[in-house]
């Protein structure tokens, strides 16, 4: 299984163009080129099957929702105001 190690896929996601790819900068080698969020950060069974499944349930699925809250903000009336289960995910994260 690929485990994405640095950051979940659906946060990758969010930077995806068109056709479905980003622009990512290696550190190591000092170069920019394609990336895709199913690839980037992943190496091979990297967690355990059960720590993957709790990975998804507790950070990767809440984390899904707090980004669709996100997205909202430009069209959220002024003040804002965050809910305890917002927070939460934020914080969790």
């Amino acid at each position: 299984m690929q485990s994405h190690i640095q950051m979940p896929k659906c946060v990758l996601a969010e930077f995806v163009n068109e056709k479905k790819s980003f622009y990512k900068y290696n550190v190591e080698n000092g170069i920019i080129n394609v990336g895709y969020p199913k690839r980037t950060f992943t190496s091979e069974n990297y967690y355990s099957d059960a720590m993957e499944k709790t990975l998804n349930r507790h950070i990767e699925s809440p984390l899904r929702v707090f980004l669709d809250f996100a997205k909202s903000l430009p069209t959220l009336a002024l003040p804002i105001t965050l809910d305890n289960d917002i927070l939460i995910i934020a914080r969790t994260y």
